[in-house]
């Protein structure tokens, strides 16, 4: 992939992110999600805290071991500059952005693969929005890992779920009137 300088709004938009990162993301359709929240359409979430809702369902889970897989676990880099960039350390539990401008870790408390969302709780040490939650939503072009945070600062993980959708059909504004933000494997 080449890395080109972003334009004004990429710029602007990345870092507008980098504030509660130094920090993208959509609903699904049946609600589901496969940790630990319940979607606000009233399906029951799966993997932890499901609560009795009626309908226990599990998106992208491993048959075999009934645990579920987060889809974009890696390590991941977003190239703000041909000098400058963040690397994103995704993993089950965690999703962390370090950066020349800081580090911000941040603590999955659902995702849905199918819906292509992550919904996590700034750490307590975060420099911005510290214990409010954010959702990422991520899709692919082109084999190519984009994201987007759609939300940053939510009192709940239902209201990180419930925020404004994203679209993952426009890459140029479609992240609340920003880029996408595309992310290379620093594997």
């Amino acid at each position: 992939m080449t890395t080109k300088t972003p334009s004004f709004p990429a710029y602007f938009l990345s870092t507008l992110l980098l504030i509660p990162t130094l920090t993208t993301a959509c609903g699904d359709d049946d609600g589901t999600a496969e940790t630990g929240v319940e979607a606000s359409t009233g399906t029951d979430a799966s993997t932890s805290a499901a609560a009795s809702t009626g309908s226990e369902e599990s998106t992208g889970a491993d048959e075999s071991t009934g645990t579920a897989s987060l889809e974009i676990i890696g390590e991941w880099y977003e190239a703000l500059s041909p000098d400058d960039g963040i690397t994103h350390v995704i993993t089950e539990a965690t999703w962390e952005q370090s950066s020349s401008f800081g580090t911000s870790l941040y603590h999955i408390d659902a995702f849905d693969d199918e819906a292509r969302w992550v919904v996590a709780r700034g750490d307590a040490a975060n420099e911005f929005f510290p214990d409010l939650y954010s959702r990422f939503d991520w899709t692919w072009a082109n084999n190519v890992l984009h994201y987007c945070t759609a939300v940053f600062d939510a009192a709940t993980p239902e209201d990180a779920i419930a925020g404004a959708a994203s679209n993952p059909d426009d890459l140029e504004m479609g992240c609340g009137g920003f880029p996408w933000s595309p992310l290379v494997s620093a594997q």
